[in-house]
């Protein structure tokens, strides 16, 4: 029985000593090892390329410390990148989808590398059946103008004043009723 452990408790410490481990500072030395990043790969394989972008709302940009991901050469459609566009201006801008269909003008255009590029209308719906190579992309900048509101609202209402009369008793009221001004 002696013998039984005395095997098992050799077989045990020769697999512990041919991991690595170093006992001082219970630490394996595979640990120690710096992980290459270069070479490492997410989603099955696919390295991720990031493409800067800028937004512009009614004229005015602001510094973008992040990028879109995409997966390094895959082939994407203009719909693809628009969805990653619509994010963006979503919880970048906090423009929805109806703020973009109400706005005077959305777009987002894809410059490449090789210097040409390509506008897409956020508004229109329409996409192309061209794909894109992830790796062509430089960069994407958006473009929106948002329409503008009626400068004073109450213009564009009719003020009524009235009064109220109980039991003959006739009061002043110091409010008015409010019409749209296109009502019928």
């Amino acid at each position: 029985m002696k013998f039984k452990s005395l095997i098992t408790t050799t077989l045990a410490l020769g697999v512990i000593a041919s991991t690595g481990a170093n006992f001082n500072t219970n630490e394996a030395s595979a640990a120690a090892k710096p992980l290459d990043k270069s070479s490492s790969t997410l989603h099955h394989g696919h390295s991720n390329i990031q493409i800067p972008y800028t937004i512009t709302v009614n004229g005015t940009s602001q510094n973008i410390l992040s990028s879109l991901t995409f997966n390094k050469n895959q082939n994407i459609s203009y719909k693809d990148i628009e969805n990653k566009v619509k994010s963006v201006l979503y919880f970048n801008r906090g423009i929805s989808d109806i703020d973009l269909r109400l706005s005077k003008q959305a777009e987002y255009t894809v410059h490449f590398k090789n210097g040409t590029k390509r506008v897409i209308d956020l508004k229109s719906g329409i996409y192309t059946a061209d794909l894109i190579n992830t790796s062509d992309i430089k960069a994407i900048s958006v473009n929106v103008d948002t329409k503008k509101q009626p400068k004073d609202k109450a213009k564009a209402n009719v003020q009524v004043p009235y009064t109220i009369t109980v039991n003959g008793t006739s009061q002043n009221i110091l409010s008015n009723l409010t019409f749209n001004k296109n009502q019928n």
